[in-house]
C-alpha cells in the first residue's frame, strides 16, 4: 500500500509541482511511515517467534502432565492391589478379632493419611 502511495506521489507529477519545503515534508512524512512500517514488522516478528516458543513450551507441559496422570494412575492401580493384599493378610491373621480387620478402602484410606503426615 505504500508503494501505491509513493508511486502516486511521484510518478504522477504531483510532487514535480511541489515546493522544496513541501518536498521535505513529503519525503519525511513517507521515511517516518517506513520506518514505523519497518518497526511494526519487526515487532510482529518477534510476536510471532514468541507464539512459536509459547507452544513448543505448551506443548512440551502438556507432555509432562499426560506422563505425570498416566504414572498417577499406575500408582493408583499399584495401591488398590496393596490394599487388596492388606485386606487379605488382614483377615487370615486377624480372623479372630474382626473389630481389627481393615477392608481395602480402609487400609488405602490409612495409607494416604499417614503419607500425608
Amino acid at each position: 500500500m505504500l508503494v501505491d502511495i509513493e508511486k502516486f506521489i511521484y510518478n504522477d507529477k504531483i510532487y514535480s509541482k511541489c515546493n522544496a519545503a513541501d518536498k521535505e515534508m513529503i519525503d519525511t512524512c513517507l521515511h517516518g511511515v517506513r520506518q514505523q512500517i519497518e518497526t511494526f514488522k519487526d515487532a510482529y516478528r518477534q510476536a510471532q517467534e514468541e507464539i512459536a516458543l509459547l507452544k513448543r513450551e505448551n506443548k512440551a507441559l502438556s507432555d509432562d502432565n499426560e506422563m505425570k496422570c498416566e504414572l498417577n494412575e499406575e500408582l493408583n492401580k499399584a495401591l488398590d492391589k496393596t490394599c487388596e493384599e492388606l485386606e487379605t493378610f488382614d483377615m487370615t491373621f486377624n480372623n479372630a478379632d474382626f473389630d481389627e480387620v481393615k477392608n481395602k478402602e480402609q487400609w488405602k484410606e490409612w495409607s494416604l493419611h499417614n503419607e500425608k503426615i
